[in-house]
């Protein structure tokens, strides 16, 4: 929430960090109860748009929280080799990558 709340903490850097966190989040929200259901009955009780549903959103936020840790590992490459002289990404450049690499 302070990423929303305190305008000095909403960098691009961080923005990166908050889409790390929603993606675990519905890792967690859509794969853990279909996944414990499933263990306790030992057999997949949801049907089969479930389970399309379930493999959706894991390859989904699988691979969306990948995306977020190969860019988030750019920016630190970046800011590690290049120094503070290294050009700073920008809301718009961040939220591009996240969207192309979300497609």
């Amino acid at each position: 929430m302070q990423f929303v709340a305190n305008k000095t903490m909403r960098t691009p850097s961080n923005m990166l960090i908050v889409n790390l966190a929603f993606s675990d989040f519905l890792m967690m929200a859509g794969m853990f109860p279909f996944q414990g259901m499933s263990a306790f009955y030992e057999v997949w009780i949801f049907g089969e748009l479930m389970c399309q549903l379930h493999g959706f959103v894991g390859a989904f936020s699988g691979c969306m929280q990948i995306w977020t840790l190969t860019l988030i590992a750019k920016d630190r490459y970046n800011v590690i080799v290049k120094g503070m002289g290294a050009k700073p990404l920008s809301f718009k450049k961040v939220a591009a990558m996240i969207f192309h690499h979300l497609q």
